[in-house]
């Protein structure tokens, strides 16, 4: 888990494709911050909302033709939108209605079309490529 201040999208992205599993931004309250910890603790991973502002800002480039050729369901899409979103597996499958080692099904699935390893690189990929709520 990283705690800092920078929010250089560029940064942040790094961060997280390098394999952090969290990313809190100094200026969070302490009911924040302690919820983060307990949430990657858990095994989840947690970006600050502003972070993920920071990243969806950016100017990013256009979604890649793998973007336009991707094989995704369309329940694999609506999950990867949250993921994007910096939901938790927890959060998605309440949002959804679904149990979490179902959301985690799908994400595992989605992680090997897009090709990463983590829910950390797959959010980063979908806030790349416009496949993300903000």
């Amino acid at each position: 888990m990283v705690f800092s201040n920078n929010e250089l999208p560029e940064r942040v992205r790094a961060i997280l494709i390098a394999g952090a599993d969290g990313y809190v931004y100094k200026g969070e309250d302490v009911e924040t911050i302690l919820r983060a910890i307990d949430v990657v603790a858990k095994g989840d991973v947690w970006i600050s909302r502003n972070l993920i502002n920071a990243l969806t800002s950016a100017s990013l480039p256009h979604p890649t033709e793998n973007q336009q050729g991707l094989d995704l369901t369309e329940r694999e899409r609506q999950v990867l939108n949250l993921i994007g979103a910096g939901l938790s597996v927890a959060e998605t499958g309440a949002y959804l209605h679904l149990a979490q080692q179902t959301v985690r099904n799908y994400s595992s699935r989605i992680y090997e079309k897009l090709g990463v390893h983590t829910h950390a690189e797959a959010i980063v990929w979908a806030i790349e490529n416009g496949l993300s709520q903000h």
